[in-house]
């Protein structure tokens, strides 16, 4: 029914297109033929998606498609799940600790992270933190122990009781917005990691007279002058800070981390990170507590 219904949705272009072509044939119009075309060509642009949307399976029947189609071109693999995504015609395959995309079809297979722009938030990250939680503890969260951040690449700023740190790098966009808004505020202890891509980078910042200006003139976009050539630390704390990174499995940039080890992957805007960090004492009652 619904192939039927997507061609009688393009009855009506198709009679368009016949109709101007018998006028120009019988006017021997060349206008009229070039408008036929025309309209022709606009008609199955404009109705591609219905067209093709009634041959693609859907539902439950897109799932077992995906999944027969998976297993036959990686024989072995263990599929969990087959679950459709926010992207049209792009479903989710789980495949032991792997999330996967492919599409409805079965061909395309897509390996890497799905990170929606609007809310900046990596959905492939935050699905594997949901699959990492032990059956029947969903509302735990994967934690992380706030003493092993690696001190030696760290730049912190910021005042307040309500202390966070970020796992940034200059030359990710989101790093920059997030860094801009947590130097305006001031409100909170920031322990900036720097995790960049580059060691050159790392080391114009941490070599720098004043490392938090050299981060602030990175995080601009802006170039950072060449340091001396007498700094050996850069090297060493991009190592310690990679090695931290894979010990406990982070990926992508920014990574917020709360004093109680708490971790939420990708951007988060000013009010929603404030609320995020609710949850956690302040120093004083840290110690509050510790003194009871």
């Amino acid at each position: 029914m619904e192939g039927l219904s997507a061609w009688a949705w393009a009855t009506p272009w198709l009679l368009g297109f016949v109709f101007l072509l018998a006028l120009a044939i019988g006017r021997r119009d060349r206008f009229l033929l070039c408008l036929a075309i025309a309209w022709a060509l606009f008609s199955l642009a404009y109705n591609q998606d219905r067209l093709t949307s009634s041959e693609t399976p859907d539902g439950a029947a897109a799932a077992v498609a995906v999944e027969q189609a998976v297993r036959a071109a990686l024989p072995g693999t263990r599929i969990e799940t087959v679950t459709p995504t926010p992207i049209p015609g792009l479903m989710e395959v789980v495949a032991g600790s792997n999330v996967l995309y492919v599409d409805r079809g079965g061909r395309w297979l897509v390996v890497g992270h799905l990170y929606d722009l609007r809310t900046a938030t990596d959905l492939t990250a935050a699905r594997k933190a949901e699959l990492e939680e032990p059956v029947g503890q969903a509302a735990e969260v994967a934690t992380l122990p706030w003493d092993a951040l690696p001190r030696a690449a760290m730049v912190g700023f910021g005042e307040g009781t309500r202390e966070i740190a970020v796992l940034a790098d200059p030359d990710c966009s989101w790093c920059r917005r997030l860094h801009r808004e947590l130097r305006a505020s001031g409100d909170l202890r920031v322990h900036a990691v720097l995790v960049p891509r580059s060691q050159d980078t790392m080391r114009r910042i941490l070599c720098a007279a004043e490392p938090l200006a050299a981060l602030d003139t990175a995080m601009a976009g802006e170039s950072l002058p060449e340091p001396g050539p007498d700094c050996e630390t850069a090297a060493e704390a991009l190592d310690d800070a990679r090695a931290f990174v894979r010990r406990h499995a982070l990926e992508g940039t920014p990574i917020l981390i709360a004093p109680d080890g708490r971790v939420h992957p990708g951007y988060l805007e000013p009010a929603p990170l404030r609320a995020w960090l609710d949850a956690v004492p302040s120093k004083e009652e840290r110690v509050d507590e510790k003194d009871i």
